[in-house]
């Protein structure tokens, strides 16, 4: 994954709104593209959250994964809908049974975005100990994710800077950031992953911090032996280390 400092000295940091994600000319941009990028700030309350972060750290069996760059920084638990299979940088991860909790947050995180909670069919767990695991300037992974590509994912424990960016530097007219908040969404969906890249920098004092991205991927997509991605019409020459870690 590239990291580019002079681009990031040129980019100037666009402010966003309270309850959206970038400007308005930036969410202008997102919707002439087909994509949404949207910031939804209390999905959960500061308790429900409190209480949910506190429940995985304690009951998720987490694992560190090896993927085609090495071990992963973070510890992550992949759950879902059978067949719901996530393939990406060498991995290929089988859904565990959907945790109770996790399935009770994925009522709150659908209903923050507008989706029937059956739409968002696995999910991705993440645990980012303290004062670890940054991630760098990348794009998800969405070939399975039918046509919605939707990632949505729920912020728990210590705040993040989130950021995003063009994919292409001639087009990429500023930097996007957002610090995000236990118990928010960030949702990505129709051609985000195609079109734009996003990081989350680590910061001095930046505390223990989970993730969960639900995302709409196709039961037994990655058995089909389909090669198409609805979502990405990705160039095939392009470095598989811009394509996700997360």
């Amino acid at each position: 994954m590239r990291r580019d400092a002079s681009r990031e000295a040129e980019n100037e940091r666009e402010p966003c709104h309270e309850a959206g994600f970038g400007s308005a000319p930036f969410q202008a941009e997102v919707a002439r593209l087909g994509a949404t990028v949207a910031y939804r700030p209390s999905a959960l309350g500061a308790a429900a959250a409190d209480e949910l972060f506190s429940t995985l750290l304690r009951d998720i069996p987490w694992v560190r994964e090896t993927d085609a760059f090495g071990p992963q920084g973070r510890l992550t638990f992949y759950c879902g809908d059978p067949g719901c299979v996530f393939a990406y940088v060498g991995l290929r991860l089988r859904p565990h049974r959907w945790p109770a909790a996790v399935l009770r947050a994925r009522e709150e995180v659908a209903r923050s975005v507008g989706l029937p909670p059956e739409d968002l069919t696995a999910c991705l767990l993440n645990y980012y100990p303290d004062g670890t695991s940054s991630i760098p300037w990348h794009y998800d992974e969405v070939r399975a994710h039918g046509d919605a590509c939707a990632i949505a994912a729920l912020s728990l424990g210590s705040p993040r800077l989130f950021e995003v960016r063009r994919r292409a530097p001639q087009e990429t007219p500023a930097l996007i950031s957002r610090e995000l908040q236990p118990g928010s969404v960030l949702y990505m969906a129709g051609s985000a992953q195609a079109h734009f890249e996003h990081r989350l920098p680590l910061r001095d004092g930046d505390g223990a911090r989970i993730s969960l991205t639900f995302r709409s991927i196709v039961p037994h997509y990655e058995s089909l032996g389909d090669t198409f991605d609805p979502c990405v019409a990705r160039d095939a020459r392009e470095p598989a280390a811009k394509r996700a870690r997360r």
